[in-house]
């Protein structure tokens, strides 16, 4: 009784070794940075008026790896390639592989308004938070017929022409005047340098959630324990952290210091 007791305690400690030391970090992510995946405008379609939301924009595919799937202005993917009933303004248009890599239509796909000269300049700060945001967008509306009504996304219509505390990445901007014209614009809000730290927080981090002895500790490679290592691998702890692949524990680690890790990688993974 006392041996197969111990060959079962056995048996299941080599499944938890294995389930710790036979995946290496490469193993759970692809590299998009070496990918071939493109993306091309093939047709975009002026509205008729200001009062219709008939443009269209059609988009085309290549490289990577297939099937695509595409989103306008950070929506929801889709398989078709083609966006109908769209309103004036300019339109973020991204692919996205088989392999989860994304691409970026450039320059934006334009859908013209030839019946009003409502138009904008938009002032913006970057965003230089983690955990949260703090850019911003001030809109200063030109053309058309005052006065101005402004949204940001899917947000309702305000006097307020003055959006912060965004976290960084693509936004839709609408304007629009006293006769209904309404004009969009994609604007992105850049990321600054949050200033955080390896030594006083990061590399507490990675000791608390990946650097355990049957782990990036010990057993599996590559092991995480010093900051030279860290570096190198770097844009592969990116990808595991985003696409939640490692650690592979449930609960060692919180969204919040995975973002950490995330924010100081972009940083340009400092080592201070």
């Amino acid at each position: 009784m006392e041996r197969n007791l111990g060959l079962f305690i056995g048996f299941f400690y080599s499944l938890f070794l294995m389930a710790c030391t036979s995946d290496s970090l490469e193993d759970n992510a692809f590299d998009c940075s070496q990918t071939d995946l493109s993306i091309s405008l093939t047709n975009s379609s002026a509205v008729s008026s200001c009062a219709v939301n008939d443009g269209a924009i059609s988009v085309q595919a290549t490289g990577g790896q297939s099937p695509y799937t595409f989103s306008i202005n950070g929506g929801g993917f889709q398989s078709n390639a083609s966006f109908n009933n769209l309103g004036a303004g300019t339109y973020t248009i991204e692919v996205k592989d088989a392999n989860g890599c994304i691409k970026t239509l450039s320059p934006s796909a334009t859908i013209a308004n030839p019946s009003t000269d409502l138009n904008a300049t938009i002032e913006k700060t970057a965003d230089n938070v983690c955990v949260g945001g703090n850019g911003s967008f001030t809109i200063n509306a030109t053309g058309g017929t005052p006065p101005y009504s402004y949204k940001i996304g899917s947000g309702l219509f305000t006097e307020n022409n003055v959006f912060q505390l965004l976290e960084n990445g693509n936004y839709t901007l609408v304007i629009k005047d006293a006769e209904n014209c309404q004009v969009s614009f994609n604007q992105s809000i850049e990321r600054a340098a949050t200033g955080l730290s390896y030594t006083n927080e990061i590399k507490n981090i990675i000791n608390a959630s990946c650097n355990l002895s049957q782990c990036h500790g010990g057993g599996r490679q590559p092991n995480l324990t010093t900051y030279a290592n860290v570096n190198t691998n770097k844009t592969t702890i990116k990808s595991v952290l985003l696409n939640n692949s490692m650690p592979n524990s449930p609960g060692t680690i919180t969204s919040e210091n995975r973002q950490k890790i995330i924010c100081w990688i972009d940083d340009g993974a400092p080592n201070n």
